[in-house]
């Protein structure tokens, strides 16, 4: 399930910086059985943007799109801050990030407790390595959701899309196919094209 993962910490600064900026009524989400967590999904600023931005993109060099050794070309990166403890008691029900022209998903474990909160769902739970500074990626149509956090401390995670306009993937030495999205009114088509090298 995991396309890629690595450690990235960031300084105890920068985790105070995020945890003063989200956990704000502003940024309170209260669900309909009484749960809370922050969020900045609706807003998708660019504070962060200085932090993250460039490392995704590199990151994404190491998940390839196809077996021809294909890239992605121009992603579009929307990220966003959940902030979860246990007076707010809030989980985050089973749900994917699927649409058509987002093909990964991630999460950064900002700042965690030891209990494992995040997981895939199949037929059963599974529960990636999540220790404090993961970031994992994986296909955005995969099923996932968070426990309940029952640790009073705060759980901090940037969850995040990449979607996609196009990509390239290498047919032979001197043919590649681009793949572009193309949005109608009410759908999405694939199209391709041969572009040939002498």
């Amino acid at each position: 399930m995991i396309l890629f993962s690595d450690k990235f910490l960031l300084p105890d600064k920068k985790i105070d910086d995020i945890r003063n900026r989200y956990k704000q009524d502003e940024y309170k989400i209260t669900y309909e059985n009484g749960c809370s967590i922050w969020s900045s999904y609706f807003e998708q600023d660019q504070f962060l943007k200085d932090v993250y931005e460039d490392k995704i993109l590199q990151y994404l060099k190491h998940i390839p799109v196809s077996s021809s050794k294909g890239y992605i070309q121009d992603p579009d990166l929307s990220y966003w801050v959940q902030i979860y403890n246990g007076k707010a008691a809030g989980g985050h029900q089973v749900h994917d990030h699927w649409c058509p022209d987002c093909i990964i998903s991630f999460v950064h474990f900002v700042k965690v407790p030891d209990q494992k909160c995040f997981y895939f769902k199949a037929e059963k739970k599974s529960y990636p390595k999540q220790d404090q500074g993961d970031i994992i990626f994986f296909p955005s149509w995969a099923s996932h959701g968070v426990d309940p956090v029952t640790d009073y401390d705060d759980r901090i995670v940037l969850a995040g899309n990449i979607s996609i306009k196009g990509f390239m993937t290498k047919a032979s030495d001197n043919t590649c196919i681009r793949w572009k999205l193309t949005k109608g009114k009410d759908s999405f088509l694939w199209e391709s094209s041969l572009l040939t090298y002498w």
